[in-house]
């Protein structure tokens, strides 16, 4: 019987632990990431991002994407993650063709 609940309490630490490794391993990138500045092209072009937390992609354009980015940052704890940048001056009309 013994035995057996030290079995079992080497399994629970062994699932926390494991748990508790991807959590800090998750923030540690969070924390790098907000570290490092994005580095984008000052260019016109059209824009997917998320935010850590949300799973909401925003698609939208822009004549200056870092200037952007950096508006965005500033009401926000953690940096945006950007899936997809474009370059292109026709930013306005693929826009409006995805939406």
């Amino acid at each position: 019987m013994t035995k057996q609940y030290f079995i079992e309490m080497e399994r629970i630490v062994k699932d926390f632990s494991n748990k508790e490794l991807v959590r800090l391993q998750n923030e540690n990138d969070k924390l790098k990431r907000n570290m490092n500045p994005i580095k984008i092209s000052k260019k016109e072009g059209l824009y997917v991002w998320h935010e850590d937390n949300i799973l909401i992609f925003r698609i939208g354009s822009g004549e200056d994407l870092e200037r952007r980015i950096r508006q965005h940052n500033s009401s926000h704890a953690d940096n945006i993650i950007i899936n997809y940048y474009l370059e292109t001056i026709c930013y306005k009309d693929l826009e409006t063709i995805i939406l």
